[in-house]
């Protein structure tokens, strides 16, 4: 297991990875159907068609835990149904240390300047 992570998360990654597909915490049909309404965790990738707000991805050419294809594969879904909300930075060499210490001024800068407020 990845030093930090809970068995929680791991288990979500996991399941995530088994189905290859980008779903909701699954709670078990119970769980799930009064947290979502459904038996069944949400498939994010189906419901981007309701977002609403702006949504910059960043994407570490190097990361191994969640690889720059999937996060161009969720830009390009976004893109696809509101292309004024989704906007997407690859970042060469970096990988996911890179963006959980946040020790790197480019991505810093690239994350205070789309999360200021307009």
């Amino acid at each position: 297991m990845i030093a930090g992570t809970s068995s929680k998360v791991f288990r979500q990654f996991w399941k995530c990875y088994v189905k290859g597909k980008f779903l909701s915490y699954d709670h078990g049909p119970e769980g799930n159907l009064k947290a979502y309404g459904t038996e069944t965790p949400v498939d994010y990738m189906s419901h981007y068609n309701l977002v609403d707000i702006p949504i910059h991805f960043m994407a570490g050419q190097n990361d191994k835990l969640i690889p720059a294809k999937d996060c161009f594969k969720h830009y390009k879904t976004l893109h696809r149904h509101s292309p004024h909300l989704a906007t997407c930075k690859p970042f060469e060499g970096r990988g996911h240390i890179d963006f959980t210490y946040g020790l790197d001024q480019e991505m810093t800068n690239e994350i205070f300047t789309h999360a200021a407020p307009p």
